[in-house]
């Protein structure tokens, strides 16, 4: 089973033009108070390769780490993150991708990002009207899922947008 959620959401901040770009590509401390992400990790290189798994929890089948490998691309205005083909072997996987641009609001800053979550589990065959109808409430809450995944990113990377810069 294959499930896409498209995110889009922006926001102002009160980072100027260059701290908001620093930002939008510190994916470490973008994603900082997003408890969303298990064993987030950024491996140095061109481009970064950002890799962790995104846990999906629901009554229905229980917890899975599905897994996803994306690279970081700068780009003038902010970032990009592609996902990188991931053929994992177990329940699932996840692909990350999408755009980060910045652009300078008065003093500060308005941040932008477009993200693509994009989920494939591993399901029996639904051959059967039960097998269907129980594929059927999966995807529907699957989806869902997604859906409170993405307003939780939203929320956690406007907090961590607000959060005093790191001092070096």
């Amino acid at each position: 089973m294959r499930l896409t959620e498209s995110l889009e959401f922006g926001f102002s901040s009160p980072l100027d033009a260059e701290s908001a770009l620093a930002f939008v590509r510190d994916v470490e401390r973008s994603l900082a108070s997003a408890h969303l992400l298990d064993g987030l990790k950024v491996t140095p290189g061109t481009p970064q390769v950002v890799s962790a798994s995104l846990p999906v929890n629901t009554p229905l089948f229980g917890r899975r780490e599905l897994p996803f490998i994306s690279e970081l691309h700068f780009t003038p205005d902010g970032a990009r993150l592609v996902p990188v083909s991931n053929e994992v072997t177990g329940r699932g996987r996840a692909e990350v991708g999408g755009v980060a641009r910045t652009v300078p609001h008065g003093a500060g800053s308005h941040i932008e990002y477009a993200l693509d979550l994009t989920i494939y589990l591993d399901l029996p065959e639904a051959d059967r009207w039960g097998t269907k109808a129980l594929t059927k409430m999966i995807e529907l809450t699957a989806g869902s899922v997604l859906r409170q995944l993405g307003e939780r990113l939203r929320t956690a990377v406007e907090a961590a947008a607000r959060a005093p810069e790191p001092t070096p």
